[in-house]
């Protein structure tokens, strides 16, 4: 049961590209944040080799769940993003 003082649990599974660009940048409109999420993934070197090794392109429209815990690692979870 989550209360309102308990942090909502981030889930590690395959995510829509539009779910997790959603989770990461809620202020953003759906175009913004996907082009800013893509080029803030491109621009992290570490976390790029990281996912392309995973077989990640830029054309990938759904993040595996080992993708999307790379991300995690580099990015932290959605509540804790950082403002891109």
């Amino acid at each position: 049961m989550n209360t309102k003082f308990e942090k909502p649990v981030f889930l590690i599974r395959s995510y829509r590209k539009s779910e997790l660009v959603s989770k990461y940048m809620p202020h953003y409109s759906y175009k913004v944040g996907h082009k800013k999420f893509n080029e803030y993934l491109r621009t992290s070197s570490k976390l790029w080799e990281e996912l392309q090794a995973t077989g990640l392109d830029v054309n990938t429209r759904c993040y595996t769940s080992q993708q999307v815990k790379l991300i995690v690692k580099h990015l932290g979870e959605p509540e804790e993003q950082m403002h891109f």
